[in-house]
């Protein structure tokens, strides 16, 4: 056999070793993203804990869940609420640097997958339309990254890396909450915190290569 036609086979063989995948690109995948709002109250007579939260994985749709709970007492009556779980991720509308929450009724919602576990004198309907909108205050930033090494049985390597970051400002609220207009008065005394995160997590894997 010549050179020529020996140097032909050599580089065919080796071609028949590497799979294709070596010469695929990188890729680079948002694994999961988020948005929370987050409103508390209390007051000389009330309090009022706001929980709203969206997230999405790859592939699937929307989901977003709900948490609320309101205890407001005087000498005369009292009311309570406690009300936890899923709600339709259209409930939840996230524009830009505001997340708008409309629930026409909670009772509505009750099912396997959402529980009003306490009421007390609660009005019907207990309806929700409130609207939180970031400020630029910056409340605090977190970055993280990880890297992993998957080892292939033919000798190759294959390493993922990853990196989740989440942001949280400071936000101004709006409109009601099963009869409360937010934001609730703040005299000198009372105690109240608002605000949004949001959060992605984001995937980058190597071609399979050579070690």
């Amino acid at each position: 056999m010549k050179l020529r036609d020996m140097l032909l086979a050599f580089v065919f063989l080796l071609c028949a070793l590497v799979p294709a995948t070596a010469a695929d690109p990188p890729t680079a995948t948002i694994l999961h993203k988020s948005t929370r709002l987050f409103y508390a109250f209390q007051g000389s007579s009330n309090y009022i804990y706001f929980v709203a939260t969206s997230w999405q994985n790859p592939n699937e749709a929307r989901q977003a869940d709900l948490s609320f709970f309101l205890y407001d007492w005087t000498e005369s009556s009292e009311k309570l609420l406690d009300a936890y779980g899923s709600i339709p991720s259209s409930m939840m509308t996230i524009t830009g640097q505001t997340v708008r929450v409309i629930i026409p009724d909670l009772r509505q919602l009750v099912g396997p997958d959402f529980f009003i576990g306490s009421e007390i004198n609660m009005v019907a309907p207990i309806a929700i339309d409130c609207t939180f909108t970031t400020t630029p205050k910056l409340i605090d930033e977190i970055t993280d990254k990880f890297t992993e090494r998957d080892d292939l049985p033919d000798g190759r390597v294959i390493i993922t890396k990853q990196f989740a970051k989440s942001t949280q400002y400071t936000a101004a609220a709006s409109g009601q909450i099963a009869g409360y207009t937010l934001p609730q008065f703040e005299a000198p005394w009372n105690y109240g915190d608002t605000w949004i995160m949001t959060g992605d997590t984001k995937s980058h894997r190597t071609p399979a290569f050579w070690h």
